[in-house]
Formats: C-alpha cells, sequence, structure tokens
C-alpha cells in the first residue's frame, strides 16, 4: 500500500485505478492510502504529478478498518440509553 498525495481530482483518479480504502481532503488537496494492484502504481502516481510514499503500519490499520467498518451504522430501535448506539 502507497500514501499519495496532491490535487483531489489526482488523488481520486489514482484511487479509482487502484482502490481507495482511506482519504482525506483539505482545501483541494487529498491525501489517501492506496492498495496498490500493478508493480506500475508508484510511477502511475507519480506520473499524475502526486507525491508518493510507503504507507505506515498505522496507516494501513485505519485504512483498512475503516474499509471494513459497515456503510450505515445507524442506531435502530426505541432505545433510552447508550445500549445499541453505534461506536
Amino acid at each position: 500500500m502507497l500514501t499519495v498525495t496532491g490535487p483531489a481530482q489526482q488523488v481520486a483518479t489514482s484511487g479509482a485505478a487502484h482502490g481507495l480504502p482511506h482519504t482525506e481532503s483539505t482545501a483541494g488537496q487529498s491525501r489517501a492510502v492506496v492498495r496498490t494492484r500493478t508493480a506500475t502504481a508508484s510511477r502511475d502516481a507519480t506520473d499524475l504529478g502526486l507525491t508518493v510514499e510507503r504507507a505506515t503500519i498505522q496507516q494501513l490499520v485505519v485504512g483498512t478498518s475503516l474499509a471494513a467498518s459497515p456503510a450505515a451504522t445507524a442506531c435502530t430501535g426505541d432505545h433510552t440509553d447508550l445500549q445499541g448506539a453505534p461506536r
């Protein structure tokens, strides 16, 4: 896995080509953990004008845990306390 940083559109393009378990964006700039599916993923990202780094173990854990969590974590039922509330 790699971390790519740069303009949001280019990061999205790179992520679409390889898999994007986690991304953060601010003011048109994005940083994303990208699953590398090809040997040329780093070069492809560099060709898009992105900064490329190896993903840290912390980024891997966060990226994979966020990707594995269910999309809808809304609380269902009539709970009057925190029982059943999403974490």
